[in-house]
């Protein structure tokens, strides 16, 4: 983005560097800080910074959503409070990868959300599941993996309570 030349009270000269790397989990644009002593590594730290940011952006190929949530999302979710963090973990491990685990990012569809919904028993695991892959998938749009996010759409849930019947038990 920049970087800005800044002169101390005492004389000193910095050079500060501030660079967009994504998007933080909550959805608000990550905007990196860096103070560097001399131009020349200003220079170099803003390359390393846009560097990292293109990485994040999967221009070297495809990925899973597995992978992705395990190279990318998770390193990030340490800001996270502790029993998020698990309740995300637990939805993750046996809702969401289960299901769309070894699909590449780019192809999930709202027929494949849908699936992984029918996969939940319940209704508030369904929702716990959707809240869950609707960060990711955030996460994944402000990473310029995808352009819109398929778990914002409306699905079927099951109903509260209970199991969801298929229409050829019912009597």
């Amino acid at each position: 983005m920049s970087i800005t030349k800044r002169t101390n009270k005492n004389g000193k000269t910095r050079y500060v560097v501030r660079e967009y790397v994504g998007f933080t989990l909550d959805g608000k644009r990550d905007r990196q800080s860096v103070t560097c002593s001399t131009l020349r590594e200003a220079r170099r730290v803003q390359a390393e910074l846009v560097a990292r940011r293109d990485a994040m952006r999967g221009r070297s190929g495809r990925i899973t959503l597995r992978a992705y949530v395990e190279g990318w999302w998770w390193p990030q979710a340490d800001r996270l409070a502790r029993t998020t963090q698990d309740t995300y973990r637990r939805s993750l491990d046996k809702y969401v990868l289960p299901v769309l685990g070894e699909v590449d990012v780019r192809d999930i569809t709202r027929v494949r959300v849908q699936q992984m919904f029918d996969a939940c028993g319940t209704l508030s695991v369904a929702q716990t599941a959707r809240r869950v892959l609707h960060v990711i998938l955030q996460q994944a749009v402000g990473d310029d993996l995808i352009a819109s996010n398929p778990a914002s759409a409306r699905y079927r849930m099951p109903p509260p309570g209970g199991k969801r019947c298929s229409p050829h038990a019912r009597g």
